[in-house]
Parts: structure tokens; C-alpha cells; sequence
């Protein structure tokens, strides 16, 4: 089942653990970025900024740090 905020247009699902984080289970349609891999940020940076994003992790750490480069970056969404 899913809640409005998944159908919403373009949303792109970023899950930030590791990978064997992400091999353990994870959101459907979740793409995987390894908030502890060397190429993070440029990564994260050559995503498309005008697209919606849902960002997750196991504690909200990683999370939170995301949000705030995505912020300055000059994400959207």
C-alpha cells in the first residue's frame, strides 16, 4: 500500500545506507546511495534537481546530513 506522498509525480526513493543496509531490505523502487562511498557528493550533485526526492537511512543521521548538501546544492524537492 501506498501513501500520497509515494504517488507523487517523479519522486525519486534515495535510500543512503550502506549495501549491505540496502540488501537487508529496503523501500520499493529505492535507489541505493552509499552515503559513506568516496564519489557521494558528486553523485549526489549530478542528480537532477527539480525532481522530488524522498531520502532515507537507518536513523535519520545520514538523512538529515543529505538534506542539508541537497539544500545548498539547490535541490527543489
Amino acid at each position: 500500500q501506498s501513501g500520497p506522498i509515494l504517488k507523487t509525480p517523479g519522486l525519486v526513493i534515495l535510500d543512503l545506507r550502506t549495501p549491505s543496509e540496502f540488501q537487508g531490505g529496503h523501500l520499493n523502487q529505492a535507489q541505493m546511495l552509499d552515503f559513506y562511498a568516496s564519489d557521494f557528493q558528486s553523485r549526489l550533485r549530478a542528480l537532477d534537481k527539480k525532481s522530488p526526492y524522498l531520502i532515507y537511512c537507518q536513523s535519520g543521521v545520514r538523512s538529515a546530513k543529505t538534506l542539508a548538501m541537497m539544500q545548498e546544492a539547490g535541490f527543489e524537492k
